[in-house]
């Protein structure tokens, strides 16, 4: 049987084309075609997608390095599959902004280290520009870690980025799914479920990392090492433009009053 689109040669159990990725169909319309047709061409979604998530949870290292070797029909496409992410990423910031910003004034009262306004103005600043925040800190996830593994030569600067493309979209769509469930059954463990989240998105990339570079647990924690003090480095210079950046919109005296903790 040839493929209706390029004319390759088909195997009997083809689904899909090996050539042009097109999907392999009888000669007659049948229901099952329809429903296929309504997700493929409509909602955009096929198979590839809910399976690109499951692989991204049991075995992500070979999703990944299936990409950056070429394989492109298997799995969703890094970037398309980011989007899916941003935009969830947007609907949570959403309908958790309040919390969020709850949660930070509770955190100020028993620190005593910043006003409730600087708090609320930085979680609003956080959570508007969330989506941004996380596309930007992958090409510089994807730096660190290209200079962390330099000395292992296996992947270049861009198939780094591929890397952290896939982990961050990933990580986003779970903590939608988690967080947006937690919001609608159970609000007080919302703050505790983002701090295991937290830990294990930590635990989540190290896996990642140990299974494309083969990693011994000693080298495991010599590179962590290194990339937490490279990105605690990127966080201070960050957080400094960030006040550089309110105290030229806002004047210093407005500055100094947002520091100033409400007694």
């Amino acid at each position: 049987m040839l493929c209706k689109n390029c004319k390759v040669e088909l195997a009997k159990k083809d689904g899909y084309c090996q050539n042009c990725g097109a999907r392999v169909l009888g000669n007659s319309i049948t229901l099952k075609f329809v429903f296929q047709e309504i997700l493929d061409k409509v909602l955009s979604v096929d198979n590839r997608l809910f399976k690109t998530f499951i692989h991204l949870i049991i075995k992500p290292h070979a999703v990944i390095e299936s990409y950056i070797k070429g394989v492109r029909k298997r799995y969703y496409n890094p970037f398309s599959y980011l989007l899916i992410s941003i935009t969830l990423t947007g609907i949570l910031a959403l309908i958790n902004k309040d919390i969020a910003i709850d949660a930070v004034n509770k955190s100020a009262e028993t620190f005593g280290n910043t006003s409730k306004e600087y708090n609320e103005k930085i979680m609003a600043l956080t959570l508007e520009y969330q989506s941004f925040f996380n596309i930007i800190s992958i090409p510089i996830y994807a730096l660190i870690s290209w200079i962390v593994f330099l000395n292992k030569k296996k992947f270049n600067y861009l198939e780094h980025n591929i890397i952290y493309t896939y982990s961050s979209a990933q990580l986003s769509i779970i903590n939608f799914f988690i967080l947006g469930t937690l919001y609608l059954t159970s609000v007080n463990n919302y703050t505790n479920a983002s701090f295991v989240l937290t830990i294990f998105f930590f635990l989540y990339n190290s896996y990642i990392l140990i299974r494309l570079f083969n990693l011994s647990l000693i080298q495991y924690f010599i590179k962590v090492l290194l990339f937490l003090v490279l990105l605690v480095v990127v966080f201070v210079v960050f957080g400094i433009l960030i006040n550089i950046v309110m105290i030229v919109t806002i004047g210093f005296d407005n500055y100094q009053n947002m520091l100033t903790p409400v007694k």
